[in-house]
């Protein structure tokens, strides 16, 4: 059986480990193939996408997650993970869709903040070695 200590300190790993990562904009920048990124939109917007050869468009979408496919130009192209917020958006997961990017579109990725991992790495060490001086070990 665990010790409340190294509960606390397992539970104290998770909670940090979650605050290590950070949402910084993804574009004007390059793109690379296979990035997962988050496309928002300033106003909701028709946009087309094409699942296994069928084309169509859903309106009224605002935000769509996928990895990138390409990025030409202004038009980028993500293979869809997720839409929070647009008519009928679910059909739409699993394919692709093209998103024209304008000064009204933020994409953003997700990545891991080394300062942040250092600091929780640091305050875990510390956190074990109180834990171990206040039981005596």
């Amino acid at each position: 059986m665990h010790t409340p200590a190294f509960l606390l300190v397992c539970a104290l790993l998770c909670t940090g480990a979650s605050g290590c990562v950070r949402t910084v904009q993804a574009w004007p920048p390059p793109l690379a193939s296979g990035t997962p990124v988050a496309a928002r939109l300033a106003a909701p917007r028709s946009i087309a996408f094409e699942v296994g050869g069928d084309r169509d468009s859903i309106l009224m979408v605002h935000e769509l997650h996928g990895r990138v496919v390409s990025l030409n130009g202004k038009t980028l192209v993500v293979r869809v993970t997720r839409v929070p917020r647009g008519a009928g958006g679910g059909r739409v997961v699993g394919g692709t869709a093209t998103v024209e990017l304008d000064s009204g579109t933020i994409v953003t990725r997700s990545e891991v903040d080394a300062w942040k991992v250092g600091y929780g790495i640091l305050a875990t060490v510390v956190l074990i070695f109180a834990g171990l001086v206040m039981s005596g070990g």
